[in-house]
């Protein structure tokens, strides 16, 4: 199993920084077996869904009505800001 720990550490660093020879990489190994490409992108989604579940219930939370009155006003205020902008590129260029 140490050439597939050694494979699967160069895609997987990304993700971690220990490297190839890290224990963690052996582990991932031994869960895949010669369960092959299949057995390791189930690994991974499952590890990325584990990742992200406490996200998306905090996200399920939040109150879309507010968060969307938050991202219009952001927007309206980028939008006045970028408007003067080009009104003073405007005004250089004339």
């Amino acid at each position: 199993m140490p050439e597939l720990a050694a494979v699967l550490g160069r895609p997987l660093t990304f993700a971690r920084p220990q490297g190839p020879s890290h224990p963690w990489v052996h582990a991932v190994a031994a869960e895949i077996g010669n369960g092959g490409a299949a057995r390791l992108k189930s690994v991974v989604t499952e590890s990325v869904n584990e990742f992200l579940r406490p996200i998306r219930e905090r996200r399920a939370e939040l109150d879309r009505g507010h968060l969307r009155r938050v991202l219009e006003r952001g927007n309206e205020r980028a939008n006045a800001v970028a408007e003067r902008t080009l009104d003073q590129v405007r005004a250089v260029m004339a």
